[in-house]
């Protein structure tokens, strides 16, 4: 690949492998915050656990669909935190199917020191957006909201017609 187009790549075609590169260091810095601040959550579920202990029991499926995770993801991440006892799964009464998930007691502690933890995290990205003067949480959500609405598909076929 000649230079130009390596450089033309790396400037824009390598945008989700640079978001994936900082969700990886984001995730890897915030498990190791949580075990400074003496939470045994790995950072992959805090979203789960928060979910869990804002809304109650929820369905496997009903938090796949709040958290936007595939049904296999969400299924990974609630089988880490049963094997720590930190949520019970249990079969719906009503629909054998469905599996209803709980924070249990020591889901709730973890979760009552994940919340102590949250304000600090909150002035840490505070911090870094006034370092590096944007607000990189309102450009993360817009480039999403844009791809959905429209696909990388239908824009790439919308600017070749263009410039057709």
């Amino acid at each position: 690949m000649s230079n130009i187009r390596m450089e033309a790549f790396e400037k824009h075609g390598a945008f989700g492998m640079y978001v994936r590169r900082l969700h990886d260091v984001i995730t890897t810095q915030l498990e190791e915050s949580l075990i400074d601040a003496g939470c045994s959550l790995k950072g992959t579920t805090t979203s789960i656990v928060w979910l869990l202990r804002n809304q109650g029991p929820l369905s496997l499926t009903d938090i796949s669909k709040q958290l936007r995770y595939s049904h296999q993801l969400a299924t990974q991440r609630i089988g880490w935190l049963e094997k720590r006892k930190l949520v019970h799964v249990s079969t719906d009464r009503t629909d054998k199917r469905r599996k209803i998930i709980k924070l249990t007691k020591a889901g709730l502690r973890e979760c009552s020191i994940f919340e102590k933890h949250i304000a600090a995290l909150e002035q840490m990205y505070t911090d870094i957006f006034t370092e590096i003067d944007v607000d990189a949480m309102a450009v993360v959500r817009s480039v999403e909201a844009a791809l959905l609405s429209r696909t990388i598909s239908e824009r790439i076929i919308h600017s070749r017609e263009e410039a057709a």
